[in-house]
């Protein structure tokens, strides 16, 4: 996976949370017969923060998908702009959790 550059996928949790740790930026096609909608969610979150594109499988057209594969080639800003989202968002993730546990430990004192 770490050898990826770009990852078409389904949106589980798991599946994305390693993308991003890894910083590939990716296109999510939920499944649309997830229990309350949660793959969609869990694209969404990453498509606000500008990490990914989503794909509607239920309105997926061939051309417009290729049409998309084609514009992520060649407009590599777009692409890099997602990668660099991906690489914030990670450290700000972790800096956070960190930073979290280092006041809980000092509020113990």
């Amino acid at each position: 996976m770490r050898q990826s550059d770009l990852c078409i996928t389904r949106a589980g949790a798991s599946s994305l949370a390693e993308l991003s740790l890894y910083h590939i930026p990716f296109i999510a096609i939920p499944l649309p017969t997830s229990k309350d909608n949660h793959q969609y969610e869990n694209a969404k979150y990453y498509q606000d923060k500008d990490c990914c594109w989503i794909i509607d499988q239920n309105d997926f057209d061939k051309q417009k998908f290729e049409e998309l594969l084609i514009k992520i080639s060649i407009k590599k800003d777009e692409y890099l702009t997602k990668k660099n989202n991906l690489k914030e968002l990670n450290y700000q993730n972790t800096w956070k959790n960190v930073n979290q546990k280092l006041l809980e430990i000092f509020n113990e004192y």
